[in-house]
């Protein structure tokens, strides 16, 4: 097949018995576990928070008197997320620890007291996880203060997930839930006002901007018009798994469960990214990642129409992907006992390659803060040769 050189098309490519098509296109939202309240949450105060992250679109059709910056979008669906965030002071805070922002009975509230009139740094990442070890430290030079950035460290990440882990890239107190008096990339600044506990005029307005950590692959899947006369597919798992390239050495390993971050962040003035740099180190004792991102035990129906599944990962050096699919085979004989058909074959596992390097030539690697479209298609080849067990064993191709 012809292979467009411009990674911003569709690329399609024949893979085995499954047939691809990839986009490449601006990182949109990973699905994400409900987040309870955080265990170390002291005396909250309430806050009114808006967020905003770049890649995606208005959430729910909600329109305001102003825009974010350009290219930010508001954050859809944080209501069950939390937000880990150091509130960090110059002078430096003597005890300074995790705080959180967090929802309790539809209101937004900070783990702790800010004091009035008291200007903080903020420095933090979405969602919040609690087996995640977040620290934060100045950056290195002879006066620098949080003022100029910070380096902030996460441990004990999952390399590979369904969450889109996000870093903190702006920040601002606003004066109404309409104004952000000046929300840029870059600043990280937030004056705190009085609260109502304190007698003052409450109006705690807090504005985030929020970058991806993470690449994104999307994996959607339908059914071939005549194969969905014949039979039910039902996929039960899928899981990813990816391998790393050494450019020195041209070898290739696993992906490691869990990696550590550490993502260095310096104050600009002109709204561009305060990322200057995100380093990856993975743990080498923690095993190879091989994440479930969709598990069903009654599996979900595939038809001609396609259904996504969405995850997250870790892209420092990303050449590789296996995807593998485990699904069950039903026929269309709909009965009273068996209103789904009969189950054909059980536990059918599928297994396909992708090397991105030579489906986005001329990338070395997978981009932070983009998403790989694939759509496979449960295709037999030869439909109308195919005998009762072919039928019932198909292969996924893709498109």
């Amino acid at each position: 097949m012809k292979r467009e050189q411009n990674i911003a098309r569709k690329q399609r490519w024949l893979i085995g018995l499954i047939g691809l098509t990839i986009s490449l296109m601006g990182l949109w939202s990973c699905s994400s576990d409900d987040s309870a309240e955080p265990t170390k949450v002291k005396t909250p105060e309430e806050v009114h928070l808006t967020s905003y992250v770049t890649g995606f679109d208005e959430a729910h059709g909600v329109t305001r008197a102003w825009t974010p910056p350009t290219g930010y979008n508001t954050l859809a669906d944080i209501t069950d997320k939390n937000i880990s965030v150091f509130l960090t002071e110059n002078p430096e805070a003597a005890n300074m620890e995790e705080e959180f922002f967090f929802q309790r009975n539809d209101k937004w509230l900070v783990s702790r007291e800010m004091m009035a009139g008291s200007t903080y740094y903020l420095y933090g990442y979405i969602p919040h996880d609690e087996s995640i070890i977040a620290s934060v430290v100045k950056l290195t030079g002879e006066g620098k203060t949080y003022a100029d950035g910070a380096v902030l460290t996460l441990e004990n990440l999952p390399a590979i997930t369904t969450n889109d882990f996000c870093v903190i890239v702006g920040a601002k107190n606003g004066l109404n839930e309409d104004d952000d008096n000046g929300l840029t990339t870059g600043q990280f600044a937030y004056v705190s006002k009085a609260s109502k506990e304190g007698g003052g005029d409450y109006g705690n307005y807090v504005f985030l901007l929020f970058d991806h950590l993470y690449s994104s692959i999307s994996l959607s899947f339908s059914v071939e018009e005549n194969y969905n006369k014949l039979r039910t597919i039902k996929l039960k798992k899928l899981e990813l798994q990816a391998k790393v390239l050494n450019e020195v050495t041209g070898d290739k390993t696993p992906l490691k469960r869990k990696t550590k971050a550490v993502i260095t962040l310096e104050k600009t003035t002109d709204g561009s990214t305060p990322i200057q740099s995100i380093v990856f180190t993975p743990d080498e004792t923690s095993g190879n990642a091989d994440e479930p991102l969709f598990v069903s035990a009654e599996g979900r129906a595939l038809d001609t129409n396609f259904s996504d599944f969405t995850g997250c990962f870790m892209s420092q050096g990303i050449s590789d992907f296996t995807i593998r699919t485990t699904y069950d085979v039903y026929d269309k004989n709909v009965t009273t006992e068996h209103p789904e058909g009969n189950l054909i074959r059980e536990n059918c596992v599928a297994e396909n390659k992708l090397n991105i390097l030579q489906l986005f030539n001329p990338i070395k690697t997978a981009s932070r803060g983009y998403k790989y479209t694939v759509k496979l298609i449960v295709n037999p080849t030869y439909l109308y040769l195919l005998s009762e067990p072919d039928l019932d064993n198909p292969a996924i191709t893709l498109q």
